[in-house]
């Protein structure tokens, strides 16, 4: 997989580091807004307290939470989408292959096929800077680009993430 573009390479390594390295609000009942991209076609729903990014590339979304709570855990999500063809198992090595490259620790703790709007999940953890941290990689496609969206947490308690996560439409 090493020699595909690195392209795809720097931005999820860019999406993790930034997902890695920022800090969300603390648990609260908020209200939720909806982002969709008219470009690859999805929408997903996200805490209105919660920052919104798209400058990074096109192709690139970045939902995180406001860095003002420095004891709340980490979550925060990224969404690639690729021009091109790439294949599961090509999405799935390029993921891969970023971790395993650019962070310590990084153990696999499951990855398999998934039904409905996922084709498939991985569940790492991973150090970074120090800390330990949990995330996920799901992969789709989605207008016929594939996709990954994936989330980073430090948290042992990551239904944020996954309710964030369950509201991508693609």
């Amino acid at each position: 997989m090493r020699n595909k573009p690195k392209l795809y390479s720097i931005l999820i390594l860019g999406l993790v580091f930034l997902l890695a390295s920022s800090v969300i609000g603390c648990n609260q009942t908020e209200t939720w807004t909806t982002y969709h991209n008219p470009t690859y076609g999805y929408t997903i729903d996200y805490p209105q307290s919660w920052d919104l990014d798209t400058s990074d590339a096109p192709n690139v979304v970045l939902i995180y939470s406001p860095l003002w709570c420095i004891d709340c855990p980490v979550c925060n999500i990224g969404i690639v989408a690729y021009e091109g063809f790439l294949s599961i198992d090509e999405r799935k090595n390029v993921v891969l292959d970023v971790l395993y490259d650019n962070y310590k620790d990084v153990e696999v703790i499951t990855s398999h096929g998934l039904d409905g709007k996922w084709e498939w999940v991985i569940e790492y953890t991973l150090t970074f800077e120090g800390a330990k941290g949990r995330g996920k990689a799901y992969i789709a496609e989605t207008s016929g680009y594939p996709l990954v969206v994936f989330f980073v947490s430090n948290a042992e308690d990551w239904i944020k993430c996954d309710q964030v996560v369950e509201t991508f439409i693609p």
